[in-house]
Formats: structure tokens, sequence, C-alpha cells
């Protein structure tokens, strides 16, 4: 985020977007790791509250029906169903076909 803040294209940005990977998922809850992702979203927004954000979903990892990847569903559909009521982000979901 500093690159982009310090950057001196900035202002000509058009589109951010922010790929989250899964290294907290063993220690932190579904709705701290979606909430830590929307504020990044929050932030490069206040950079420039012009930019596009798109919030990539975190990739499937783990076997399906795993708790893990049970907690992966969870941290992207909270990120979409936010995303969803047109906060300003989208949101990129990767589910699909894993």
């Amino acid at each position: 985020m500093e690159s982009v803040q310090h950057s001196s294209h900035s202002e000509t940005l058009q589109y951010v977007i922010v790929h989250s990977g899964s290294n907290n998922l063993e220690h932190d809850s579904a709705d701290d790791i979606a909430n830590a992702t929307l504020l990044i979203g929050y932030k490069l927004l206040q950079i420039n509250k012009n930019f596009k954000i798109i919030l990539s979903g975190i990739l499937p990892r783990g076997e399906k029906g795993s708790m893990i990847r049970k907690k992966i569903t969870a941290i992207n559909d909270k990120i979409s169903k936010y995303c969803s009521a047109n906060n300003g982000m989208l949101f990129l979901s990767h589910q699909k076909g894993w």
C-alpha cells in the first residue's frame, strides 16, 4: 500500500487489485481476515477516491470439504457480499472449478 501511496502514479492509476494470501488462515477468524482485506480497500480509497478497487478472493486451498476450504469460502463470501452492496469495491472470485 505504501508503494501506491508514495507513487507518482497514484493520481493516474484507475484500477488497484488486492490479492490476499492465506498465511493467517490457521490463526485468525474468517471475520478478522475479511475485515482486514476490506480495510485495505478502504485505505486505498482514502488515497484516491476514484480508484476502482478489485478485491481478489483467496484461492482455494486444501481438500474440498476441509475446514480450511470452508473458512476460505466464509471469508470470500463476506467480502463478496460487502462488495455487492456497491461500496466502491468489486470482488473477483476464484471458487468455481476448484
